[in-house]
């Protein structure tokens, strides 16, 4: 049950990580609690419509699916204001890690569904074994997958000489 609802939260984690970033961006209060207030609203009523179909996976699909379009609105918002115009080559870097992370998703849920973790509670050591392993091939199936989309992690870490 608690993998149902890490599903539903993973929908939204870049949102709930982007709400930080943009917020701050905002340079006020105003805006931020306005589309906060209206999340939270967006949330409800999602509940009420995920909630009957994927029971408690519902409440996190649906604070996730809102806390994504508060980062959207946040995001839209220091559009329109000029305050933020990404460089170009953003929404072709933002695809590919998106493709490398379904990618890992993938690899993650297959290897977990083959697993008997109910099985391996008796082996705690063996389960942890097994966690690591499966973090450890996420871990490569992303990276490799950002290497054949052309993206070097550490691209990232290299200072900008402008």
């Amino acid at each position: 049950m608690t993998a149902q609802a890490m599903v539903g939260y993973a929908a939204g984690l870049v949102g709930l990580i982007a709400i930080k970033v943009l917020f701050y961006a905002q340079q006020n209060v105003k805006t931020p609690v306005r589309i906060a207030v209206f999340a939270l609203v967006l949330t409800q009523l999602l509940n009420i419509v995920f909630v009957p179909i994927f029971a408690h996976a519902g409440l996190a699909l649906a604070t996730s699916l809102a806390a994504c379009a508060n980062a959207g609105l946040l995001y839209w918002g220091l559009r329109k204001k000029k305050i933020y115009t990404p460089s170009p080559g953003w929404p072709g870097l933002i695809l590919k890690i998106l493709a490398s992370a379904i990618m890992m998703g993938i690899a993650i849920g297959v290897i977990a569904i083959e697993l008997d973790w109910s099985g391996l509670s008796h082996a705690p050591l063996l389960r942890a074994i097994w966690l690591g392993i499966i973090l450890l091939l996420a871990a490569i199936v992303y990276f490799s997958m950002l290497r054949i989309f052309g993206i070097r992690w550490v691209q990232f870490l290299k200072k900008d000489k402008a």
